[in-house]
């Protein structure tokens, strides 16, 4: 007997999103200060998967013109969405929540997948960034990107963000998951 297999990527990186923002809430105050960083980090990194997914798979289960369906899977994460707005119009205002958020998601989400030195400035002891004349002030202070309270900004950002398009695309109730956060990323049948 043979069966069919579905993975929905978008809802297996989903709930550990949301597993990773619980766990890291029950963290006491010293794991908190030495774990928080890197569960943001990789909570950060799997939102922005959860959506590229979601737009990949959204581009591929349903029917659109080819040449358009090409043009979407082959471009960047941005871009992508601005193709989507394109293709099917939604409230899409780049400079607004949760828009915004989205934006900078990816940027951050670059800053740690193409991760280029360690060595990212100085700082004071007020925890203010020092121009010194030889290092840049970063454009991602660590200390505000990957603390909890911007996880959880990334994620309902998120969440809200593919439900626009899904409901753009009168496909919301394909996508349920957005509104109960109940995941099922294998389907064998």
């Amino acid at each position: 007997m043979t069966f069919r297999v579905n993975l929905y990527a978008d809802q297996a990186f989903l709930p550990m999103i949301k597993r990773t923002i619980k766990r890291i809430e029950r963290f006491s105050e010293k794991t908190r200060i030495d774990h928080e960083l890197e569960e943001v980090a990789s909570g950060i990194i799997l939102c922005q998967s959860a959506f590229e997914t979601f737009l990949n798979l959204l581009t591929e289960e349903l029917q659109i013109e080819e040449t358009i369906k090409d043009k979407i899977l082959k471009a960047n994460f941005l871009d992508k969405i601005e193709l989507w707005h394109q293709y099917k119009s939604f409230d899409y205002n780049k400079t607004k929540l949760p828009w915004q958020d989205i934006k900078r998601l990816n940027s951050v989400r670059n800053w740690l997948v193409h991760f280029k030195t360690s060595n990212i400035g100085l700082i004071s002891s007020s925890s203010g960034w020092i121009n010194d004349g030889i290092n840049k002030i970063p454009k991602f202070d660590d200390a505000v990107e990957l603390k909890l309270d911007r996880l959880k900004s990334y994620y309902s950002s998120v969440m809200i963000c593919m439900l626009i398009i899904a409901k753009a695309n009168d496909v919301e109730d394909l996508y349920d998951h957005l509104k109960t956060e109940k995941y099922f990323p294998l389907l064998v049948g």
